[in-house]
């Protein structure tokens, strides 16, 4: 009885080991998520910038970064989609920026074309006219949306994950030797009570947000 009870107990603990690794699992793809939607903003923004050095200065090397950093943005919205698929609103919003990426950069790739045909007067006229401004904008609101639901999810599941370590270290720290198997009145505990002890203990871990 004494050894069902230490493999019931043993079971447990690797279970409880198992959705740790989980948790953690969770929080570095959250981390993924919040990363790549820096990283593709940060993009988005070279872009910008690149295409005003560019016609400011009539320079190709910058139409060139431009270039770059359109596929690194394209990229990185396809990829912020493919991190979010576990989460239904989260998903969506990915989708509502890409397709706002994709008007921002259809509006940018305008003025390049013009400057690369030498018209960079109507170029500029093009991008004073305030509607990339507009569609950037729009674009900073779902980028805010998503990495203020990221930012909930990291803290809320960073927290489960710390509470699911720490529960595994105090239980494999107090992990009963034989005598204290031992039930009242020299009986034993069998292994569904160190089951049931260990589960009501576990019910107080908190668990992530979905």
């Amino acid at each position: 009885m004494v050894a069902g009870a230490l493999m019931a107990l043993v079971a447990l603990l690797l279970d409880a080991s198992v959705q740790t690794r989980a948790s953690f699992a969770w929080v570095a793809h959250t981390e993924e998520v919040i990363q790549t939607l820096d990283e593709t903003m940060a993009d988005l923004r070279e872009v910008e910038s690149g295409q005003r050095g560019f016609l400011l200065t009539r320079n190709p090397a910058f139409a060139r970064t431009v270039d770059e950093r359109i596929v690194d943005t394209a990229r990185g919205v396809v990829r912020l989609q493919q991190l979010t698929r576990d989460n239904p609103v989260q998903s969506r919003r990915a989708a509502r920026l890409r397709s706002a990426v994709a008007e921002r950069l259809k509006a940018l790739r305008g003025p390049l074309a013009l400057g690369r045909a030498g018209r960079f007067e109507a170029a500029i006229a093009t991008v004073a006219d305030g509607h990339g401004r507009d569609l950037m904008d729009a674009v900073v609101v779902h980028a805010q949306e998503m990495i203020e639901e990221e930012r909930a999810l990291l803290a809320d599941r960073a927290a489960a994950a710390d509470s699911r370590l720490r529960w595994n270290r105090s239980n494999v720290s107090r992990v009963p030797g034989e005598h204290e198997l031992a039930g009242p009145q020299g009986g034993t505990t069998t292994p569904r009570a160190v089951f049931v002890h260990l589960r009501r203990r576990r019910s107080h871990v908190r668990r992530p947000a979905g």
